[in-house]
C-alpha cells in the first residue's frame, strides 16, 4: 500500500510541472486518496502551491507578481492569494469570475492591438463603479448609476427651425429658432410655452438683425410664469442685432425659466464733429447742429446714433454709460467760462454737465470740456442729446480732424 502511495505522489508529478509551464490540460482532478491537505512545496521549492486532497482545490499563495497562465484552467477551484496580476489571455472569449470578494478592485489595463467585443458583468450589490476609489459614479444594488456631483441635464435634444415670420411666435420647448428678423415692420414678441419640463430649452438667434428701431424680437414668458424673475406677459429684454442669441433653461416644472446663456451685444454709438457749429446764444445750452454743426458717425452697434439730431437713441432698457467733450473755437476770456453737457429726452432734463471756467486775466485759451455718467438706467427710445454753452455767446464749439476726439458724444449698454 506504501508503495502505491508513492506511485501516485510521481504520477501527479508531471502533471502539476505541466501546469506550472503552461503545457494545456483538458481537466485534472487532485480530489481522492488521503484525507486532509498536502503540500507540494517539497517538490518545486518555494512556489507557494498547496492542494486540499479533499476538496482538490490548489492555491497559489505568492508575495509578488506570478506570470500568468497562457491556457485555459477548467475547473480547478483555484484561490489567489496575493498575487500581483491576473490575465487572461488568447484570441478567444474568456472569463474572470471573482466569487464572494468583500473588498477590492478590478483594474483594467489599457488594451494594445485590434480591440475585440469585452463585456463587464457587474454583481447585484451596491459600490463604487469608477476609476479611482473617490470616483463619482455610484451603482446600487438594483442595478441604477448614479451622480450625485455630476452635472446633467434631462432636457431632450433640441431642434432647430429656421424662421423670417413677421409675426408673434409662440415658442415651443427644446428648439432653437434661427431668426431672420430683417424683415420686421414692427416688434413682435416671442412667448415661452406655459408648459415645461425641467431641463427643457428653448433658444433665440438671430441670424440677420433689423436696423429700424421699434422694430425688435421680445423675449417674455407666458402667463403666471416668470423669465429670470419677469413675470409672464411682460418683456424680459429684447433682440435686433445680427449674431444675438438667448438660451433659456426651465428650472421648475410649468413655472419658472432662467437665462442659461445670454448673448446679447451691448449697442454702442460714438461720434464725432466734423464741421463746427458758431454763433450760439450766451448762457444757453445749444444742440451743435442747430448751429450748422455736422457730426459723423464712427461707431455704431445697434442703430443707435442720430447724427442729425444729436443724439443716442437706444433700442432695450437697461443700464448705460455716456461721455461727451467739447473744444471751444475760440478762445475764453478772463472771467468766462464754457461747457457741455447730457440732457435727457428733452433740454429740461440734464442728467450731466461739465463747465470749465477760466478765470486768469493774462490767458485767454480756448478750452476743452468733458461732462460724463457712468451709469444711467434708460427704457427703449429714450434718448442723451450733446449740448454745449459758452458765457459770451459765439465763441464756436470746434471740429478737429480725426483721429483727435477732442468733441465727440459716446454712449454705450452695460449688459451683465
Amino acid at each position: 500500500m506504501r508503495g502505491l502511495t508513492r506511485l501516485r505522489r510521481w504520477l501527479l508529478l508531471p502533471l502539476l510541472l505541466a501546469l506550472l509551464v503552461g503545457a494545456p490540460l483538458a481537466a485534472l482532478d487532485l480530489r481522492g486518496g488521503a484525507s486532509g491537505s498536502g503540500t507540494v512545496t517539497s517538490i518545486i521549492a518555494g512556489t507557494g502551491i498547496s492542494v486540499n486532497a479533499a476538496t482538490g482545490d490548489v492555491t497559489v499563495t505568492s508575495s509578488g507578481t506570478q506570470t500568468p497562465w497562457a491556457q485555459d484552467i477548467d475547473g480547478m477551484g483555484f484561490d489567489l492569494t496575493n498575487v500581483g496580476s491576473v490575465a487572461v489571455v488568447g484570441t478567444g472569449a474568456g472569463t474572470v469570475t471573482l466569487e464572494n470578494a468583500t473588498s477590492g478592485s478590478i483594474a483594467l489595463q489599457a488594451v494594445t492591438g485590434a480591440l475585440g467585443t469585452r463585456t463587464i458583468l457587474v454583481p447585484a450589490a451596491s459600490g463604487t463603479l469608477g476609476v479611482s476609489a473617490t470616483a463619482p459614479i455610484t451603482l446600487s444594488a438594483a442595478g441604477a448609476i448614479g451622480c450625485a456631483t455630476c452635472a446633467t441635464s434631462s432636457g431632450a435634444a433640441p431642434t432647430y427651425t429656421v424662421l423670417s415670420t413677421d409675426a408673434a411666435l409662440a415658442m415651443a420647448a427644446n428648439t432653437v429658432y434661427l431668426y431672420d428678423m430683417s424683415g420686421f415692420t414692427a416688434a413682435r414678441t416671442a412667448t415661452l410655452p406655459a408648459n415645461c419640463t425641467v431641463g427643457d430649452l428653448i433658444g433665440v438667434v438671430i441670424t440677420a438683425g433689423n436696423t429700424t428701431a421699434t422694430r425688435e424680437l421680445l423675449l417674455m414668458a407666458n402667463t403666471s410664469d416668470f423669465l429670470n424673475g419677469v413675470a409672464g406677459g411682460t418683456e424680459w429684454s429684447r433682440l435686433f442685432i445680427t449674431n444675438e442669441k438667448v438660451l433659456m433653461r426651465c428650472v421648475v416644472t410649468n413655472t419658472t425659466w432662467i437665462v442659461e446663456v445670454d448673448g446679447r451685444i451691448p449697442q454702442q454709438g460714438l461720434m464725432y464733429l466734423s464741421t463746427s457749429a458758431s454763433a450760439e446764444s450766451a448762457t444757453t445750452f445749444t444742440a451743435p447742429t442747430s448751429k450748422s454743426g455736422v457730426w459723423t458717425a464712427l461707431t455704431d452697434i445697434g442703430n443707435i446714433t442720430s447724427v442729425s439730431n444729436d443724439r443716442m437713441i437706444v433700442r432695450r432698457a437697461g443700464n448705460y454709460s455716456a461721455l461727451a467733450s467739447g473744444h471751444s473755437t475760440n478762445a475764453i476770456v478772463s472771467g468766462g467760462w464754457f461747457g457741455v453737457g447730457l440732457t435727457k429726452n428733452d433740454a429740461s432734463t440734464t442728467v450731466a454737465t461739465y463747465q470749465f471756467n477760466e478765470a486768469s486775466a493774462s490767458s485767454a485759451l480756448a478750452l476743452i470740456a468733458k461732462a460724463s455718467i457712468q451709469s444711467i438706467p434708460l427704457v427703449a427710445t429714450d434718448f442723451l442729446a450733446y449740448n454745449y454753452r459758452t458765457l459770451a455767446g459765439s465763441i464756436g464749439l470746434n471740429a478737429l480732424a480725426l483721429p483727435r476726439l477732442d468733441t465727440s458724444f459716446a454712449v454705450r449698454e452695460i449688459l451683465p
